[in-house]
């Protein structure tokens, strides 16, 4: 057999999270959901050189029905399976069936240390699960001495210099953290270790995709995800080793589709390693023991990085300014007149609105004088954080707490001397910190502590903005941007599961939480949660429905609740909304019900988007379909604008909108 390097085994792009940085399953990332079948794998496994080959994702790896037939089929080939994984399906069970199998190399997807900041990332997921996915494997170093965990940590703009606190909190956890630069736009990355320097060939290897298709690198695995790759060689009709002959072809002209693209690619950096074996993308690190009786690091607060850069500061009144860092100011003469403003910057990825309350730790020197330091909204009228003042003497440390952070305000320093005396202050540094992560999650069965009884609730409008209700809200993928981005706006958030609608309570001022379901009576219902909490439902499944939806496996009820139940109605009425401008459901099977849970008030509703399942046997039970809620929505005066197959075109998502008289 021709030895080749083997990239990897991508066998899905189902996924069970929706992280920030996911090409593929992402906010907005383009929803394929392609699956390899056995054959596939099996005919991939078996025509490679036998030794350790990963199995990854474009999704994730546990989210495949047939993940752990892959694995055997690759030890029985000869190879030794590695598992690269997000972690939060490898519960204690799947982790012994894995090693059973011969799995001895697991790579884990997490890219924080706090909570808070890992629900940001990796939407849908726990750090928490994460923790003990870490403890049971090193309880498995007994039986399994090879066993080797390593986590693989992107890094951002805001993580990039705590490599070294990231590095203590896994010491004791896991064996390797492996950090990454970040790519973006498929081809470039940002956020990298160093510079590279002078470019050097790429080492062409050979990658299996969810659709069949086999590329040479990991440019490519993105790329070809929503892009016509007509050139690329499929398992179903060509060996291995010749696609990789074909790609060492295409490599070697640049004008060929391999060759184009590589023109404008900068994964070459990861082949460009230096005398530790690093690269500007990655650096591995392998972590020592911890000694006995010594409990791994928890983590600190986190800081926020880039929020403030003292060479900006602007003078005001006449002010004088020297230096970048630290930074002297010379106020004017006048008490209270503005001498220096310090602009907050935002970061698209993670907007200041979702961050919550920030600390804001200035160190500096007042040489003459008195100096006060506060934060003005956009403004300069009004201070939106308590001012300290500043005498003269040795160093001194202020701390300002912003609790409503936005772009637009400015850090401001004025002069408190009185008497017609000028300042003189040095500002060494402004560093800004998140607040102390959230207390852990309550159980499903308690009540959280942002609970808002119904009947305590305000009025719903504010003065001219939108009103959006959100039933099946989840983690707030489809409305919680909308909030953060127009907060004249209001939106209702109904989501039973605790579990997921603690994650959202008290994030936004203008986006309400109700931990309830709604239903054509008002009272309680049972819920049934899933173990893939999306596909919670008060419907149960329908056990051949089940067994033939495709990702099915993974699906499976863990607990029944009681929860609260709701008519949009009642809702509507008691809260004395006139208007709705857009109502979202995703119910599980049960989106019709929530309609008809609106009666009259469904006149007071402009636009709607539900789910519905078009297979030919129902996944829950009485569940409704497409034809129905067609039927029923067009007779109520609407008009279905667009339809949007998901779910391996086992679902489709609807949008209709209110006909004009």
């Amino acid at each position: 057999m021709q030895s080749i390097d083997v990239g990897g085994v991508n066998t899905t792009e189902i996924c069970n999270l929706s992280c920030v940085m996911c090409h593929f399953n992402g906010p907005t990332a383009t929803k394929l959901q392609g699956t390899l079948t056995v054959d596939d794998v099996r005919k991939f496994v078996s025509s490679v050189p036998s030794g350790p080959i990963w199995f990854a994702s474009t999704g994730d790896f546990l989210m495949d029905p047939h993940a752990l037939e892959h694995l055997q089929a690759a030890v029985a080939y000869g190879h030794q399976p590695c598992v690269l994984t997000n972690g939060q399906l490898l519960t204690p069970e799947m982790t012994d069936r894995m090693l059973e199998i011969g799995v001895r190399e697991f790579a884990i997807s997490v890219d924080a240390i706090e909570p808070g900041s890992y629900r940001r990332i990796r939407r849908g997921g726990e750090l928490s699960v994460i923790l003990d996915v870490c403890s049971y494997l090193r309880s498995k170093k007994s039986a399994y001495p090879d066993l080797m965990v390593t986590i693989a940590n992107v890094l951002f703009k805001q993580t990039l210099a705590r490599q070294g606190e990231f590095e203590r909190f896994w010491t004791g956890r896991v064996d390797r953290v492996s950090f990454q630069a970040e790519y973006y736009d498929a081809f470039k990355f940002r956020n990298i270790l160093y510079d590279p320097g002078e470019r050097v060939d790429c080492h062409l290897r050979v990658f299996l995709m969810p659709n069949g298709k086999m590329t040479p690198c990991c440019a490519i695995s993105a790329y070809q995800h929503d892009r016509d790759v007509g050139w690329l060689p499929s398992i179903r009709n060509t060996s291995p080793s010749a696609a990789l002959d074909h790609f060492k072809e295409l490599y070697a002209d640049p004008q060929s589709p391999l060759g184009e693209l590589c023109k404008q690619c900068d994964w070459w950096m990861m082949f460009k390693q230096d005398e530790q074996g690093h690269s500007a993308f990655s650096r591995t690190v392998s972590l020592p023991d911890l000694p006995p009786g010594v409990s791994p690091e928890m983590p600190k607060t986190e800081e926020r990085l880039g929020v403030f850069d003292l060479a900006e500061a602007t003078a005001c009144n006449q002010a004088k300014i020297r230096g970048e860092g630290p930074v002297s100011i010379t106020t004017p003469p006048e008490q209270w007149a503005f001498a220096a403003l310090f602009p907050i910057h935002d970061d698209p990825e993670w907007p200041l609105v979702e961050v919550g309350p920030l600390l804001i730790r200035i160190e500096a020197v007042v040489e003459l004088g008195e100096v006060g330091v506060s934060v003005s909204e956009p403004t300069l009228e009004k201070f939106i954080a308590a001012e300290k003042r500043v005498l003269s003497g040795g160093m001194n440390t202020l701390e300002l707490t912003l609790n409503s952070p936005a772009p637009g305000c400015c850090l401001v320093v004025r002069n408190y001397a009185p008497g017609n005396v000028a300042s003189t202050v040095g500002i060494h540094s402004i560093r800004t910190f998140l607040a102390p992560p959230p207390s852990a999650v309550q159980p499903d069965d308690a009540r959280p502590s942002g609970f808002v009884p119904l009947e305590t609730l305000t009025s719903a409008r504010p003065p001219d903005g939108e009103v959006w209700i959100d039933v099946g809200a989840h983690l707030g993928e489809k409305t919680f941007s909308f909030a953060a981005q127009n907060p004249n706006a209001r939106v209702y958030a109904f989501e039973p599961n605790l579990k997921a609608a603690s994650k959202l309570m008290g994030r936004l001022a203008n986006y309400v939480v109700l931990p309830m379901a709604v239903s054509e009576e008002d009272g309680s219902a049972p819920f049934y949660l899933n173990r893939f909490d999306a596909a919670s439902s008060l419907l149960p499944f329908v056990p051949e429905g089940l067994a033939q939806w495709a990702g099915g496996e993974v699906l499976h009820v863990e607990a029944t609740r009681t929860v609260p139940t709701v008519r949009l109605d009642t809702f509507l009425n008691q809260m004395e909304i006139a208007k709705v401008d857009y109502l979202k459901i995703d119910a599980q099977g049960a989106d019709l019900a929530v309609v008809h849970s609106l009666g009259d008030r469904l006149r007071d509703v402009e636009r709607i988007n539900l789910e519905v399942q078009i297979t030919s046997v129902p996944l829950y039970r009485g569940a409704s379909q497409k034809s129905e809620v067609i039927e029923f929505l067009t007779n109520s005066g609407f008009e279905m604008v667009t339809a949007e197959q998901q779910s391996l075109g086992q679902e489709e998502n609807l949008t209709f909108v209110r006909r004009k008289a």
